[in-house]
């Protein structure tokens, strides 16, 4: 099956003196190697492997999962039908028929996560017998071919890594495709012991014809030996061992069917064997095509059940140098974030002559430099910068990218820096696409008037088009500008804990008073939303301003007001929450000669921003009411605010929480514009 080594000698416990193991020729039966012995097999399998130094399409190995699929399809259907009927079939065809839904799904995985472009880019084979198939791919054989089919989590970990220690690092795109590619070889090796069990069960179909027939003939003339039929005489070939076997029932039948036992020792006296070595061939044959086909539906169980994720994070030679991170913010990241740094990283390496574990470095070397000796300490928003650039995401995917392109010679393929100069001068290329294509259209439409109406005719049409024309160019180009600048993916802490103690946040929901059913109805909710997030360092409130009206109080307000600072004092006793759970901040009506009435000022706007006021200077002034204890507002970092009819599924504050807490998203103040320079001071999430 494999021709890459000549011996292996495992040289790490002289005594006893261990096994020779060899990677055998294309017919020779797998191996079960320990666990240990797989570090070194891989070892000398990575001596022997030489990658192409140019990008290819490499062989269509999806064209061999169709073929292995569809001869799967069609021998589980032959198997099926006999069943059905109650005839013998193969001990290993139990395992095909019982499991065959899982099959199914392994090679459904396959197919979607196999696409043609993940393909090309992964590393291809130069030479030997997988030259122009996938590095990992081979790796995938091999392993197969080690462990008989029998893989598990550790095995696959000790073969990977051993392979990497030996000087040859997988990409991360591999790593992510070895769970594809051992379940491309499983199905590919179940195929050819579909093979196997078809041939197998032919041969019984063959024998038990014979053995039908001859009966048959006994059952006439059951004293009379009877005569050897013509489909024994006629063969030529060696005897299958299945077929001898299957013809020795006739033992049973005694002198009447001695010509044929008699004709068969000598066939099998011819071959140098005897029926009795037949039988234990025969019997070592299914014995082992069963406990293949076995290993294989099971190690297609254990594929599904491990963590690709933690294994990639595991064995990345990237993914170490990334946790090296100065500032210590990678490792608090969420998976997600996590994986879109190490995105970067492949990208910068495939546009660069720089290795991922290279460009990993050099982005780790750029964070390390100490900050710059001018920033000037009084400004805290300076220090926030400094911290910013001494995180090694900095150079991934923030500002940072520039220099690192520059010191790894990154040159980014057309479509990206068309994206990225579409970012830097989006109202130039919008304004400037619109323009063009509009006036494509219409001088489109004014060439085709002019050729049938002239002139006048020309200057119609164009006026008529114009419009239309606007609309259609406008829907070209929004389409246009949405496919290539993708969006941006907001990097995340995970804050797998909860929400810390120096990242409280209150969660509030600006509403008016209007009626007792509408107050009833806002406290229920704000209790549903406390209850699918019960962080302690998460607290709730209500914004509240009454109706507008003509006058400063309606007869109804002081009801309304009463009601809900009941609720919120009952909410607060039933949660055990001390004042620091529910809170109610409620603002009077002021004159507004705009609107000629007696309303909130600013509305909602208005609330928020008295509300953020307050936490930044503690003048309770703009709220005429307020329920909670107010020591806690010094400690509230981050506010997240929800419509009356809003949910907040259980782990969102969470979420909200550790992107606004990522160093990458931390809002940078420029005193001098008075705007934030870098960073989100908010989030909206679509």
């Amino acid at each position: 099956m494999h021709n890459f080594l000549k011996a292996w000698l495992p040289t790490r416990k002289p005594e006893p003196a261990p096994p020779v193991y060899s990677l055998p020729d294309n017919h020779a039966a797998p191996l079960l190697l320990p666990t240990a012995a797989l570090d070194e097999y891989a070892r000398l399998l990575a001596a022997t492997h030489r990658l192409s130094q140019h990008a290819q399409r490499g062989r269509p190995l999806l064209r061999h999962l169709s073929d292995a699929a569809a001869y799967l399809d069609h021998v589980h259907a032959l198997l099926a039908r006999d069943a059905e009927v109650a005839q013998a079939t193969v001990p290993a065809a139990e395992w095909l028929l019982d499991n065959y839904y899982i099959i199914e799904e392994q090679i459904a995985e396959v197919k979607v996560d196999l696409p043609e472009r993940y393909y090309r880019q992964l590393p291809k084979l130069a030479a030997g017998e997988y030259a122009g198939y996938p590095r990992i791919y081979a790796m995938a054989q091999v392993l197969l071919f080690a462990s008989d089919g029998l893989l598990d989590d550790e095995r696959i970990v000790t073969f990977v890594r051993g392979y990497q220690e030996a000087g040859h690092e997988l990409t991360i795109g591999e790593l992510w495709s070895v769970a594809i590619m051992l379940r491309l070889s499983l199905v590919e090796r179940l195929s050819e012991l579909a093979r196997e069990m078809l041939a197998i069960h032919q041969q019984w179909q063959a024998a038990d014809r014979i053995v039908r027939d001859i009966l048959k003939r006994i059952g006439r003339n059951p004293i009379t030996p009877v005569a050897l039929p013509t489909s024994l005489s006629s063969i030529t070939t060696p005897l299958d061992p299945v077929f001898a076997t299957r013809l020795q029932r006739l033992r049973e039948q005694g002198e009447a069917a001695r010509p044929v036992l008699d004709w068969l020792e000598r066939r099998l006296e011819a071959q140098g064997t005897t029926s009795a070595a037949m039988v234990q061939r025969e019997v070592r044959l299914l014995t082992s095509l069963e406990e293949l086909v076995g290993n294989i539906v099971t190690s297609m169980r254990r594929l599904s059940a491990i963590d690709w994720a933690s294994f990639v994070e595991e064995l990345s030679v990237s993914e170490a140098t990334l946790r090296r991170d100065p500032a210590a913010v990678y490792p608090q990241m969420d998976f997600a974030t996590r994986d879109h740094y190490r995105h970067a990283i492949e990208q910068f390496a495939r546009y660069s002559r720089y290795s991922e574990a290279q460009v990993a470095a050099q982005a780790l070397m750029l964070a390390q430099r100490p900050p710059q000796p001018s920033i000037d300490e009084a400004v805290p928003d300076a220090i926030n910068a400094a911290a910013t650039a001494q995180h090694i995401g900095y150079y991934l995917v923030d500002d940072g990218r520039s220099q690192l392109a520059r010191a790894i010679g990154y040159q980014p393929p057309p479509l990206e820096q068309l994206a990225r100069n579409v970012e830097r001068h989006p109202h130039r290329y919008y304004l400037g696409a619109l323009s063009v294509v509009t006036g494509g259209l219409v001088a489109a439409a004014a060439t085709y008037a002019a050729r049938n109406d002239g002139k006048r005719g020309s200057i119609a049409a164009a006026a008529l088009a114009a419009l239309p024309a606007s609309s259609l160019a406008s829907s070209l180009v929004n389409h246009l500008i949405t496919s290539l600048v993708k969006p941006r993916v907001l990097p995340r802490l995970a804050l797998k804990y909860g929400i810390p103690s120096d990242m409280s946040t209150m969660v509030v929901v600006p509403v008016l008073l209007t009626s007792v059913d509408g107050v009833l109805e806002m406290l229920e909710h704000l209790e549903i939303l406390a209850l699918a997030n019960g962080d302690p360092n998460l607290s709730f409130a209500i914004l509240s301003d009454f109706a507008d009206a003509d006058s400063e109080e309606r007869a109804e307000d002081a009801d309304l007001l009463r009601r809900i600072i009941s609720g919120i004092n009952d909410l607060n006793a039933s949660h055990d929450g001390g004042g620091r759970r529910f809170y109610l901040f409620h603002r009077a009506r002021k004159w507004n000669p705009a609107q000629g009435k007696w309303m909130g000022w600013e509305r909602k706007r208005g609330k928020l921003t008295e509300f953020n006021h307050l936490l930044a200077s503690g003048d309770e002034r703009a709220f005429a009411q307020i329920v909670g204890d107010l020591d806690l507002l010094p400690q509230i970092r981050f506010v997240i605010t929800l419509d009356a009819d809003t949910e907040l599924p259980p782990g969102a504050p969470t979420r909200l929480v550790g992107t606004m807490a990522h160093p990458l998203n931390r809002p940078q103040f420029d005193p001098h514009t008075n705007r934030v320079v870098h960073g989100y001071g908010i989030l909206q999430p679509r």
